[in-house]
């Protein structure tokens, strides 16, 4: 059920970022100067830099040196998508997995100029309670919000509902974050929506929901026009599994086959799409 689903995301999202601590402190042996990376990625705005932000702002760690430098980390169990994050930002460095969580990925860096960007930005250390939203262009706010989906955002299907068969959320610890998230969502044509407060043991989560026509208006908005390179598969392909069920849309019914229904959405929503391997 969504609860259990919820419960899932917040134990992996704390297994991530007690891994990603350890990560960071075994990247610092490594010679960081040793493997390439475009040490300008964070300084101009692009749609691979938002949505790389994107990810970083919710599943990134961002940790301080005794001498006073920063190191970035981003681990997932995506490996594929980490190697998407590494090529945008032309970099060299390995993904490792590291024991006993070998089905977690790692990719950190630590130069100066890529983490000063990245503090700018309003990347912080310890950030789950406090980051804030930060001031994206508008031209790229879908491509952040991508990332942002990709990291902390879920997607699942509710058998139970006959109507509402796949939902979509947003969750954070930061009150600020999830509230100007939605109020980002809404200038980019989604409803305004109630945020859920949820106590967990040391903080509070903030949740943002969406039912089975609005998540397929998310998916139009947050993928359509968008780089093959910048999202998810994973998610991706799960948004298109929800097309084959029956949305509260005149145009779409149960007793329409799947290829015709999704033919329909395409045409009214100008967005042509397929599964991604």
């Amino acid at each position: 059920g969504e609860e259990k689903t919820k419960e899932k995301d917040r134990i992996e999202r704390r297994i991530l970022n007690r891994v990603s601590v350890v990560l960071i402190a075994l990247m610092r042996k490594l010679p960081q100067q040793y493997f390439e990376i475009n040490e300008e990625f964070f300084s101009t705005w692009s749609s691979g830099m938002a949505y790389v932000l994107g990810l970083l702002f919710t599943d990134g760690c961002v940790s301080k040196t005794k001498g006073g430098s920063y190191s970035v980390s981003l681990s997932l169990i995506d490996k594929d998508l980490l190697e998407k994050v590494r090529d945008a930002m032309g970099s060299k460095h390995p993904i490792k997995s590291y024991k006993p969580q070998t089905n977690l990925y790692h990719f950190g860096f630590g130069r100066e100029k890529l983490t000063n960007d990245l503090l700018r930005l309003g990347l912080i250390k310890n950030k789950s309670l406090t980051v804030k939203f930060p001031s994206v262009p508008d031209d790229y706010l879908r491509d952040f919000i991508r990332g942002v989906f990709d990291g902390d955002g879920s997607i699942y299907f509710e058998p139970r509902s006959k109507y509402e068969k796949i939902k979509t959320s947003f969750t954070s610890s930061s009150k600020d974050f999830i509230y100007k998230l939605d109020e980002r969502l809404r200038f980019l044509g989604m409803p305004k929506r109630k945020i859920y407060q949820q106590k967990t043991k040391n903080s509070t989560s903030y949740t943002l929901k969406y039912g089975h026509r609005h998540s397929m208006k998310l998916f139009s908005i947050l993928y359509k026009d968008a780089a093959e390179d910048m999202y998810l598969n994973r998610k991706y392909n799960k948004f298109i599994d929800g097309l084959k069920y029956s949305t509260r849309i005149k145009s779409y019914s149960l007793k329409v086959p799947v290829q015709k229904e999704l033919r329909e959405f395409k045409r009214l929503h100008d967005f042509d799409f397929e599964y991604k391997i």
